[in-house]
C-alpha cells in the first residue's frame, strides 16, 4: 500500500489505532503486510483530521 494525502496511524495486531496510538505512516510511504493475518488484521485512521487516501496493489496468490 502507498498512502497519499495525509499521516495516519495503523496497527495490523487486531486492535484499533487511534489518533494518537499505532504506527505512523506519512504520505509517500509504503506499507508491506505479509501474511493473511496481517491483512486479516489491518487497521488505519486518520491522524490529523485530514482524510487520506491507501493505494493497494496485491498478488493473486494465497496469503499463507
Amino acid at each position: 500500500m502507498t498512502l497519499e494525502g495525509a499521516a495516519i496511524r495503523y496497527r495490523y495486531d487486531g486492535t484499533d489505532p487511534t489518533a494518537s496510538v499505532g504506527h505512523v505512516a506519512e504520505p509517500g510511504d509504503n506499507i508491506t503486510l505479509a501474511t493473511r493475518d496481517e491483512v486479516m488484521k489491518f487497521s488505519a485512521i486518520r491522524r490529523d483530521g485530514v482524510d487520506a487516501t491507501l493505494r493497494v496493489s496485491h498478488g493473486r496468490n494465497y496469503i499463507p
